[in-house]
């Protein structure tokens, strides 16, 4: 992964340094990391890499710790707008669900994961 969307880059780099300050709390570049790295590990097990994962971008840590994961992972994200409907971010997901190929680097990295 280019080391400009790595966490996990940030982390080695710079552990210690704060990355992110959410409800009072101030979270380094190594607890981000690892954050994402546990979230990462579940995403893999539980779902079609080649496929964008339907993510609601809510303005909360868990979404910031989901995209880094997903960005660590390679992974495409499908990032929904959190005023959608229940109907129109079910159409979205259908749509991109229904498309006949998947991304094609996200086949590859499918493939390596295997």
């Amino acid at each position: 992964m280019s080391e400009a969307l790595s966490i996990r880059a940030a982390a080695d780099e710079s552990p210690a340094v704060p990355a992110l300050r959410w409800n009072g709390a101030s979270y380094s570049f190594a607890a981000l990391a690892e954050k994402a790295d546990a979230r990462l590990h579940a995403l893999n097990d539980a779902r079609d890499r080649a496929r964008p994962y339907p993510l609601v971008a809510a303005s909360d840590l868990d979404t910031v710790v989901t995209l880094l994961a997903l960005l660590e992972g390679r992974m495409p994200v499908l990032l929904l707008h959190p005023r959608l409907v229940a109907a129109e971010r079910d159409a979205l997901v259908s749509d991109v669900s229904r498309a006949g190929r998947a991304l094609p680097a996200a086949r590859a990295a499918a493939r390596s994961a295997s």
